[in-house]
């Protein structure tokens, strides 16, 4: 099949990892590099001169109160992944070196507070320093920041290179507000392992913020933090809350509900969502507390993201995914796929997938990973605002079946509006030709045809 053999070269340069875990973190990472929609983090690229174009780095902001005071207290967590950085070798390890400058500015762009970190990262092996579905993670926290409006400016250097990346976060300092009760902004938060003392190894399992809170597929358990603060505390009173999230359809649901005691001035809540069969999509996640007229008002709320696997049928149907197939299938295959009984679709799927599993004897199937990644690329670079979503335009199927191409030739008539784009691609002997003729970024493919048909 050649279609198969075009897509495998791309995916023998894939890595060994479980295939669940190396499908899932690839197609998350083009989440992260910026391909797709902005979806949690308003994290934004200023520039960068760091290894990677587009380094994964994302912001999150947390206001809440000093526990000795009333005092505000802002915490930005930052998480990077070391795969940004190069690394090099000393010794018999591999080594690379960090610093964060991070700057917070008010509504009219004065520099209010700015705090560095500087760290080092070791490894034992080459392939390790590649592994971009490691992260870790920094706190900057600042204190007495008056309520308002502000940004993060993130300078990230590597030591090394002394080369940098910029970023910059909008934020806002403010604690909500209820009867008689304040609480803090909500923080989300996950398990992972945490890295021992010099990031050598891991010192175990435990619950960390999340400043990209993407959650379902390896993310299962979704968790959030927030602390109230009553204006009187008292162990007689108490407040009535509820936790909830809107699903992608608007719909509310209620995951916990129940009353908290005020016994203190500063009372930490700390609850867990199980996002494990939740559809994929953007979710928001909402703190609510009841008033003295038995309605529930809104205290906080979050977003955040659930991202499940891509063949799990519980939340796509057979018929989304054959269509995708049908980029690379033969018409045999995806005939016998059609005939399958509905209860063993899920198994005919995984079966199609083993059967041109390029490496067997491993856990991966690096042709179904770069598929999918492909596929998620194409849905949204190759849009344009197009009738069709992206993977079904012409450009969107040729660089699934094909990948990114050796050379794209572009030209353009500034008179008539037409614009022609030809994508190379050496090693295939393959030349694409496609055509705009309106001027709107909706390319056909025009020369050869036969790309795209049987």
């Amino acid at each position: 099949m050649a279609r198969m053999s075009a897509l495998g070269k791309e995916a023998g340069k894939q890595g060994r990892t479980a295939l669940l875990e190396s499908l899932f973190w690839a197609i998350l990472l083009v989440l992260s590099f910026g391909l797709l929609e902005a979806v949690l983090s308003q994290t934004r690229l200023i520039r960068s001169a760091l290894k990677t174009p587009s380094p994964h780095m994302a912001i999150d902001v947390w206001t809440g109160k000093q526990t000795t005071t009333d005092a505000l207290k802002t915490v930005v967590h930052l998480e990077f992944r070391p795969c940004d950085f190069v690394f090099q070798k000393v010794g018999d390890r591999y080594q690379a070196a960090y610093e964060f400058e991070l700057g917070i500015y008010n509504a009219s762009r004065e520099l209010v507070g700015t705090q560095i970190h500087q760290g080092e990262i070791q490894e034992n092996s080459y392939e390790a320093t590649r592994e971009c579905e490691k992260f870790l993670l920094c706190q900057f926290t600042f204190t007495g920041l008056p309520p308002g409006d502000y940004t993060a400016v993130l300078l990230a250097t590597d030591r090394i290179t002394q080369k940098s990346a910029i970023l910059e976060t909008p934020f806002q300092v403010a604690l909500p507000q209820s009867e008689h009760l304040s609480t803090s902004q909500l923080l989300l938060a996950r398990r992972a392992n945490i890295p021992a003392a010099g990031n050598q190894g891991s010192a175990g399992m435990g619950v960390v913020p999340a400043p990209e809170p993407v959650y379902g597929a390896l993310q299962p358990e979704l968790f959030v933090y927030f602390e109230m603060y009553p204006e009187q505390p008292s162990d007689e009173d108490s407040v009535r809350y509820r936790l909830s999230y809107i699903r992608p359809d608007n719909r509310q649901v209620v995951f916990f509900e129940g009353r908290q005691k005020l016994f203190g001035r500063h009372i930490p809540v700390f609850k867990s969502l199980s996002t494990e069969t939740l559809p994929p999509g953007k979710y928001r996640l909402m703190a609510e507390v009841q008033t003295l007229d038995g309605r529930f008002s809104l205290v906080s709320e979050k977003a955040f993201r659930v991202y499940q696997h891509p063949v799990d049928l519980r939340f796509r149907s057979f018929k989304s995914v054959l269509r995708e197939l049908a980029l690379v299938a033969s018409k045999d295959e995806i005939k016998q796929l059609k005939k399958v009984p509905v209860q063993q679709r899920q198994q005919a799927i995984e079966a199609f997938w083993k059967a041109h599993d390029p490496t067997p004897g491993t856990d991966e199937n690096e042709l179904m990973t770069e598929f999918y990644r492909r596929l998620e690329i194409a849905r949204h670079h190759y849009w344009n605002g197009s009738p069709e979503k992206g993977w079904l335009t012409d450009q969107g199927k040729v660089f699934v079946m094909y990948g990114v191409p050796d050379r794209v030739i572009r030209r353009r008539d500034p008179v008539k509006h037409i614009a022609l784009e030809i994508w190379q691609y050496h090693s295939l002997r393959v030349e694409a030709i496609f055509l705009d003729r309106y001027g709107f970024g909706n390319y056909r493919l025009i020369q050869p045809y036969s790309l795209l048909t049987r």
